[in-house]
């Protein structure tokens, strides 16, 4: 079985992958500002763009604004480090928007914050607020998203090279 399945890949292996050749499976978008660190290449520039762009539309389409503005102010205010144990901090974070918001919004909060605390109660929660798995998908790709942004934007702006002074 191995050695058919090797016959069958290894022409596919020495072609190789050409860079940017998956570029056009998602629209052309403009490469947001907190990935200039993407810059010095333009294919995964424009690969982390079009990405970028889609699931930004996916987060839109699950996430009403309260419930994104409500992830992004956490996100602005995080300092990298786990939220406290319980879930006190999610309650009082979804507190201010409408019962029919909150499992979103404490699913998004726990993917960007605390992904491994995610539990099928949270998913739970969230689908029976009447939404499927493509909007499973887009609030957790969306959240996730928003926290691997965050977190890239720190790193660049803290470990940017500083110049020595003789």
């Amino acid at each position: 079985m191995m050695r058919v399945l090797g016959r069958l890949l290894r022409p596919a292996a020495r072609r190789g992958a050409e860079p940017g050749a998956s570029l056009d499976l998602l629209p052309a978008a403009p490469p947001p500002g907190d990935l200039a660190w993407a810059s010095a290449d333009p294919v995964i520039t424009d690969a982390f763009a079009r990405a970028t762009a889609a699931i930004e539309r996916a987060g839109r389409q699950v996430l009403p604004d309260p419930v994104r503005d409500v992830v992004a102010a956490r996100m602005d205010a995080w300092d990298g480090t786990p939220p406290p144990m319980g879930r006190d901090w999610l309650e009082e974070a979804a507190a201010p928007l409408p019962d029919a918001s909150r499992p979103a919004a404490r699913l998004a909060l726990l993917t960007a914050l605390a992904s491994y605390r995610v539990g099928p109660a949270d998913v739970a929660a969230f689908r029976r607020t009447g939404q499927d798995d493509a909007a499973l998908l887009g609030l957790t790709a969306w959240a996730a998203l928003a926290a691997a942004r965050k977190t890239g934007a720190k790193a660049v702006y803290t470990n940017a090279p500083t110049e020595k002074k003789d």
